[in-house]
């Protein structure tokens, strides 16, 4: 036998429903609490399993080949890191106005 809603009937299931959720967890309300305690529990269990203790057992990846060490590109690097260093290191010159002083 298979029972068949109409729209209207289903809608007025789910509102009827939705209205007697509050008073359902009023009336439960301890009970609701243990069950929501317990969920956050599982979940923290849960993400903590994934992320801390899955990981250390977990055998890194390597793999070969694709990282290198480009000589060029480094002694570009610190020839600017040089360069800089210099003009860091040179006096700079004295024409600046001085706010102390009145013109």
């Amino acid at each position: 036998m298979e029972v068949f809603f109409t729209d209207a009937e289903y809608l007025f299931f789910i509102k009827r429903f939705f209205k007697k959720l509050p008073w359902f967890l009023g009336r439960h309300a301890f009970w609701v609490i243990i069950f929501l305690v317990f969920l956050s529990m599982a979940l923290g269990w849960l993400l903590f399993y994934n992320y801390i203790i899955t990981p250390e057992n977990r055998q890194p990846e390597t793999r070969k080949g694709l990282l290198s060490f480009r000589e060029d590109v480094y002694q570009k690097v610190l020839n600017q890191r040089e360069l800089s260093d210099q003009k860091l290191k040179q006096p700079q010159a004295e024409d600046r106005l001085n706010p102390f002083v009145g013109n």
